[in-house]
Protein backbone atom coordinates (compact mmCIF):
# COMPACT_ATOMS: atom_id res chain seq x y z
CA UNK A 1 0.00 0.00 0.00
CA UNK A 2 1.30 3.70 -1.13
CA UNK A 3 1.49 6.02 1.87
CA UNK A 4 -0.20 9.78 0.86
CA UNK A 5 2.47 11.87 1.26
CA UNK A 6 0.99 15.28 1.74
CA UNK A 7 3.64 18.45 0.43
CA UNK A 8 4.49 20.92 3.18
CA UNK A 9 2.77 24.20 2.81
CA UNK A 10 5.75 25.61 2.69
CA UNK A 11 7.12 24.08 -0.47
CA UNK A 12 4.40 24.85 -2.57
CA UNK A 13 4.50 28.58 -1.17
CA UNK A 14 8.51 28.75 -2.11
CA UNK A 15 8.83 26.43 -4.85
CA UNK A 16 12.34 27.74 -6.08
CA UNK A 17 13.91 26.67 -2.84
CA UNK A 18 16.24 23.72 -2.82
CA UNK A 19 13.78 21.67 -0.12
CA UNK A 20 15.47 18.57 -0.50
CA UNK A 21 18.84 19.94 0.53
CA UNK A 22 17.16 22.17 2.89
CA UNK A 23 15.35 19.30 5.33
CA UNK A 24 18.67 16.81 5.04
CA UNK A 25 20.81 20.26 6.63
CA UNK A 26 17.79 20.59 9.33
CA UNK A 27 18.08 17.05 10.21
CA UNK A 28 22.53 16.67 10.22
CA UNK A 29 23.81 15.00 13.35
CA UNK A 30 25.04 17.18 16.31
CA UNK A 31 23.02 20.34 15.79
CA UNK A 32 21.25 20.98 19.22
CA UNK A 33 17.69 20.10 19.44
CA UNK A 34 16.22 23.54 20.37
CA UNK A 35 18.19 24.48 17.09
CA UNK A 36 16.52 22.34 14.79
CA UNK A 37 13.01 23.00 16.55
CA UNK A 38 13.56 26.94 15.76
CA UNK A 39 14.83 26.52 12.44
CA UNK A 40 11.79 24.41 11.76
CA UNK A 41 9.73 26.89 12.96
CA UNK A 42 11.57 29.90 11.37
CA UNK A 43 11.50 27.66 7.79
CA UNK A 44 7.72 27.39 7.98
CA UNK A 45 7.69 30.36 8.62
CA UNK A 46 5.47 29.72 11.82
CA UNK A 47 6.97 32.13 13.98
CA UNK A 48 4.14 35.04 15.21
CA UNK A 49 5.38 38.04 14.24
CA UNK A 50 3.31 41.17 14.81
CA UNK A 51 2.81 41.61 10.90
CA UNK A 52 1.45 37.70 11.12
CA UNK A 53 -0.59 38.52 14.29
CA UNK A 54 -1.87 41.49 12.70
CA UNK A 55 -3.07 39.68 9.95
CA UNK A 56 -5.22 37.33 12.20
CA UNK A 57 -6.74 40.56 13.94
CA UNK A 58 -4.86 39.53 16.90
CA UNK A 59 -3.03 42.89 17.34
CA UNK A 60 -3.45 46.25 16.29
CA UNK A 61 -0.80 46.86 14.71
CA UNK A 62 1.79 44.88 11.96
CA UNK A 63 4.94 47.51 13.62
CA UNK A 64 7.93 45.66 15.82
CA UNK A 65 7.20 46.44 19.39
CA UNK A 66 11.20 47.03 19.29
CA UNK A 67 11.85 49.53 16.72
CA UNK A 68 8.86 50.31 14.96
CA UNK A 69 9.25 48.62 11.90
CA UNK A 70 7.34 46.44 9.53
CA UNK A 71 8.09 42.97 12.09
CA UNK A 72 8.46 40.50 9.78
CA UNK A 73 10.67 37.14 10.25
CA UNK A 74 13.49 38.84 8.12
CA UNK A 75 13.41 41.74 9.80
CA UNK A 76 13.61 40.18 13.48
CA UNK A 77 16.96 37.98 11.68
CA UNK A 78 18.95 40.91 10.09
CA UNK A 79 17.27 44.65 11.01
CA UNK A 80 15.73 44.86 14.22
CA UNK A 81 17.84 47.10 16.59
CA UNK A 82 21.12 44.81 17.85
CA UNK A 83 19.94 41.93 15.62
CA UNK A 84 21.82 44.08 13.19
CA UNK A 85 25.33 43.83 14.98
CA UNK A 86 24.69 39.61 15.57
CA UNK A 87 23.99 39.25 11.41
CA UNK A 88 26.92 40.94 10.98
CA UNK A 89 28.50 39.32 12.77
CA UNK A 90 27.73 35.26 11.50
CA UNK A 91 28.45 36.75 8.37
CA UNK A 92 32.10 37.51 9.79
CA UNK A 93 32.12 33.84 11.27
CA UNK A 94 30.98 32.34 7.73
CA UNK A 95 34.08 34.52 6.22
CA UNK A 96 36.26 32.62 8.65
CA UNK A 97 35.04 29.05 8.17
CA UNK A 98 33.92 29.63 4.42
CA UNK A 99 37.36 32.46 3.08
CA UNK A 100 35.60 32.38 -0.40
CA UNK A 101 32.04 33.03 -0.17
CA UNK A 102 30.05 35.63 -1.21
CA UNK A 103 26.91 37.76 0.14
CA UNK A 104 24.61 35.68 -2.02
CA UNK A 105 26.23 32.75 -0.10
CA UNK A 106 25.93 34.10 3.14
CA UNK A 107 22.20 34.91 2.42
CA UNK A 108 21.73 31.03 1.30
CA UNK A 109 23.16 29.77 4.28
CA UNK A 110 21.90 31.92 7.13
CA UNK A 111 18.38 32.36 5.96
CA UNK A 112 17.72 29.66 4.32
CA UNK A 113 19.84 27.11 5.50
CA UNK A 114 21.56 25.91 2.10
CA UNK A 115 24.92 26.85 1.39
CA UNK A 116 25.41 26.37 -2.61
CA UNK A 117 28.80 24.85 -1.47
CA UNK A 118 29.59 21.28 0.12
CA UNK A 119 32.90 22.92 1.44
CA UNK A 120 32.67 23.04 5.15
CA UNK A 121 28.77 22.12 5.00
CA UNK A 122 28.64 21.02 8.56
CA UNK A 123 30.44 24.35 10.00
CA UNK A 124 28.27 26.52 7.77
CA UNK A 125 24.93 24.50 8.58
CA UNK A 126 25.83 24.43 12.22
CA UNK A 127 26.42 27.95 12.31
CA UNK A 128 23.30 29.41 10.40
CA UNK A 129 21.29 27.18 13.36
CA UNK A 130 22.25 28.52 16.03
CA UNK A 131 22.36 32.13 14.19
CA UNK A 132 18.53 31.72 13.60
CA UNK A 133 17.75 30.16 17.68
CA UNK A 134 19.77 33.04 18.85
CA UNK A 135 18.07 35.42 17.21
CA UNK A 136 14.54 34.09 16.95
CA UNK A 137 14.85 32.85 20.77
CA UNK A 138 16.66 36.21 22.64
CA UNK A 139 15.09 38.98 23.50
CA UNK A 140 18.36 40.93 23.78
CA UNK A 141 21.36 40.70 21.02
CA UNK A 142 24.29 40.95 22.35
CA UNK A 143 27.43 40.20 20.33
CA UNK A 144 29.37 38.23 23.53
CA UNK A 145 26.63 36.70 24.64
CA UNK A 146 26.11 34.80 20.82
CA UNK A 147 29.54 34.08 20.73
CA UNK A 148 29.50 32.47 24.62
CA UNK A 149 26.36 30.66 23.24
CA UNK A 150 28.14 29.18 20.24
CA UNK A 151 31.12 27.95 22.34
CA UNK A 152 29.04 26.23 25.16
CA UNK A 153 27.64 23.72 21.78
CA UNK A 154 31.19 24.02 20.16
CA UNK A 155 32.37 22.52 23.55
CA UNK A 156 29.87 20.08 23.76
CA UNK A 157 30.93 18.71 20.20
CA UNK A 158 34.52 18.59 21.14
CA UNK A 159 33.56 16.51 23.58
CA UNK A 160 32.36 14.44 21.73
CA UNK A 161 35.31 13.72 19.82
CA UNK A 162 33.44 14.83 16.79
CA UNK A 163 35.08 16.17 13.98
CA UNK A 164 33.81 19.60 13.55
CA UNK A 165 35.90 21.26 16.07
CA UNK A 166 37.15 23.70 13.44
CA UNK A 167 34.06 25.39 14.90
CA UNK A 168 35.52 25.81 18.46
CA UNK A 169 39.13 26.83 17.19
CA UNK A 170 37.21 29.27 14.85
CA UNK A 171 35.48 30.66 17.77
CA UNK A 172 38.83 30.91 19.85
CA UNK A 173 40.16 32.99 17.25
CA UNK A 174 37.56 34.87 17.27
CA UNK A 175 37.64 35.85 20.64
CA UNK A 176 41.29 36.62 20.58
CA UNK A 177 40.26 39.10 17.66
CA UNK A 178 37.69 41.19 19.46
CA UNK A 179 34.76 39.85 18.30
CA UNK A 180 33.13 43.66 17.64
CA UNK A 181 36.46 44.50 14.98
CA UNK A 182 34.22 41.66 12.95
CA UNK A 183 31.17 44.14 12.33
Amino acid sequence: MKKAVQTPRIVEKLPNQRWGNIWRNLHMANIPTAWKTTVYCYLNQIIPTEEKRHRHNLTDSPACKKCGWLDTLKHRVTKCGAAKTIWEGAKALLVKVWPDSQLHDWFQTLLVLDPPTKENKFVTVWLASGFLHYQLTKSLHKMEEFLHMLKEEAAKLEMKDDKSSQILKELKLLQQNSSLSLV
